[in-house]
C-alpha cells in the first residue's frame, strides 16, 4: 500500500487572534415609579469586557419615551471615559459619544429625568458602539409615571375636633364625633 497524501504536514504555533468583544451597557431608574411632574434619576453604566483591548468611540443614544423628558436642572452626576454626555434640560434624548475605556474598565453617569404623561412609560437605548469591535446590546428600563397624590396634608397639631376627615396612607383611618356636644 502506498500511503499518499499524508505529507507530515506542518503545525503552527501562532494563536488565534483575540475575539474584540464589544462594550456593554445597562441602565436603571432609581424609583419603580415617578409623581406626575416629578422627577427620577437614571443611571446608565458602561464597561469594556475586553481583558486587553481598549475601546474607543464608544456611544450611544437614549430617546426618552413621550412620557418623559431631561428635567430642569438635569442633574448630571459622573463621567464616561473622556466622552461627551449631552442631556439637555427639557430634551427626550440622553447621548453619550466619543468615550474610551481601557480594557477591563467601567463608567456610569447619571441624569435626571421628569414624567410628563401617566402610565408605564419604557425606554430602550441604541445599540452601544465602539469603533474597535463595532455594534453591542442594547439597554431598557421601565418607569411608572402616577399622578401626585391628593391625600389632605395630615394635621400637625391637636385642636377640637371640626369635622375634617384626614385619611392616612397605610394606616387606620376612622372620624371623631363630639357627642356632648360641646355642652
Amino acid at each position: 500500500l502506498l500511503n499518499a497524501g499524508c505529507g507530515g504536514g506542518s503545525s503552527s504555533t501562532t494563536a488565534p487572534p483575540p475575539v474584540k468583544l464589544p462594550p456593554t451597557i445597562a441602565k436603571t431608574f432609581g424609583a419603580a415609579s415617578v409623581n406626575l411632574s416629578g422627577s427620577a434619576t437614571l443611571t446608565f453604566n458602561l464597561s469594556n469586557p475586553n481583558s486587553s483591548l481598549a475601546l474607543s468611540g464608544i456611544g450611544f443614544a437614549d430617546t426618552l419615551p413621550t412620557g418623559l423628558v431631561v428635567s430642569t436642572p438635569n442633574g448630571l452626576t459622573g463621567a464616561c471615559g473622556g466622552g461627551t454626555i449631552t442631556a439637555t434640560t427639557g430634551a427626550s434624548s440622553v447621548i453619550l459619544s466619543g468615550a474610551a475605556l481601557s480594557a477591563g474598565a467601567a463608567c456610569s453617569f447619571a441624569v435626571n429625568v421628569t414624567g410628563t404623561s401617566l402610565g408605564a412609560q419604557n425606554n430602550i437605548t441604541t445599540a452601544v458602539t465602539s469603533t474597535e469591535a463595532g455594534n453591542g446590546p442594547t439597554a431598557s428600563a421601565q418607569i411608572v409615571v402616577v399622578p401626585p397624590s391628593q391625600q389632605p396634608p395630615e394635621p400637625t397639631d391637636i385642636s377640637p375636633i371640626d369635622g375634617e376627615v384626614y385619611y392616612v396612607v397605610n394606616q387606620l383611618s376612622g372620624l371623631q364625633a363630639d357627642l356632648d356636644n360641646n355642652s
